[in-house]
């Protein structure tokens, strides 16, 4: 029988900044389904979060969201993502501080 993880997988802050944070990315021989909540600690800010193929890069064919504005203390939630091994999930706001958190399940590919 596969090895699961259920429950939280991740938690980063993404820090104000003009470089991707790498929020989470799914083990070497491993596969995921999860969600992802990220949260707005500050004023209102925008926020970018990529799916990413291995590298962490920010090509508009990665783009999940794209400069979505979240008003202070709102939280974005995105679900049913489904990952294959080495696959990320990367975000970045250019000027508040925000909280990411990776739920789901992770098994054996």
């Amino acid at each position: 029988m596969p090895a699961k993880i259920h429950g939280r997988l991740a938690g980063v802050v993404i820090a104000p900044a003009s470089n991707l944070a790498v929020i989470y990315t799914v083990p070497t021989a491993r596969k995921a389904t999860v969600s992802i909540n990220i949260s707005n600690t500050g004023t209102s800010n925008t926020v970018t979060l990529y799916f990413s193929q291995g590298a962490t890069s920010s090509v508009p064919a990665e783009t999940l969201e794209s400069a979505i504005t979240l008003a202070a203390g709102a939280t974005l939630l995105r679900t049913g993502i489904t990952m294959a091994a080495g696959q990320r999930l990367t975000g970045i706001s250019p000027s508040i501080l925000m909280g990411a958190q990776v739920w789901g399940i992770e098994e054996d590919a």
